[in-house]
């Protein structure tokens, strides 16, 4: 989708997989076992800092020091919140009934 909607094009499909590796990398390090919400928050907080990180770098020559880390600042703590609100929605759907196999529970 991404390639469609960026002025980048197909440079884009690169960028969506780095994102993706910074997501997974948490739970690859915990080998996939842990899925709970500081779990998923981890993996949200180490997309925005690795991609604010590498944000500013290019950006470097037009950003000084300060703005620099501002931004990354910013970047975490979107990150956390973006994190924090799908956690919530995914919960608020599960209690809806939204999401969840009702034939496990024999409620089918």
């Amino acid at each position: 989708m991404s390639v469609f909607t960026t002025p980048t094009g197909p440079a884009a499909i690169v960028g969506t997989l780095i994102g993706g590796a910074f997501v997974e990398a948490p739970l690859a390090l915990m080998l996939y076992r842990k899925w709970t919400w500081w779990s998923y928050l981890l993996s949200a907080m180490t997309f925005g800092l690795l991609n604010g990180i590498m944000y500013v770098s290019i950006m470097s020559a037009s950003a000084g020091v300060a703005s620099a880390s501002a931004g990354v600042i910013i970047a975490v703590v979107s990150a956390l919140v973006g994190g924090a609100i799908t956690i919530v929605l995914t919960r608020l759907l599960n209690r809806a009934g939204v999401g969840i196999d009702h034939r496990a529970t024999g409620r089918a």
